[in-house]
């Protein structure tokens, strides 16, 4: 089940870490964030801008997380939590 923090006065959900603190999940997330890395240097992307992407692929990935997990469990299409 998802735990609720609060974050500056506001309450943010919190997907379950036994979907999320697992070797493919890691897996997955760090083989993606190496290809963004390759991808920026064969286009010669600048160093701040890969690590720009690399925020933003971040948050992309942990708000489709939060999307695949708002149920609790994994649902039928998740890519990053199947």
């Amino acid at each position: 089940m998802s735990t609720t923090q609060p974050t500056e006065s506001r309450w943010v959900i919190r997907p379950p870490h036994n979907y999320t603190h697992r070797e493919p999940f890691l897996r997955r997330v760090n083989q993606h964030l190496e290809q963004v890395v390759r991808d920026g240097v064969d286009q010669g992307t600048g160093v701040r801008a890969i690590r720009a992407q690399l925020r933003r692929e971040l948050r992309s990935i942990g708000r489709q997380v939060e999307g695949e997990l708002a149920t609790g469990a994994p649902g039928p299409g998740a890519v990053w939590t199947a």
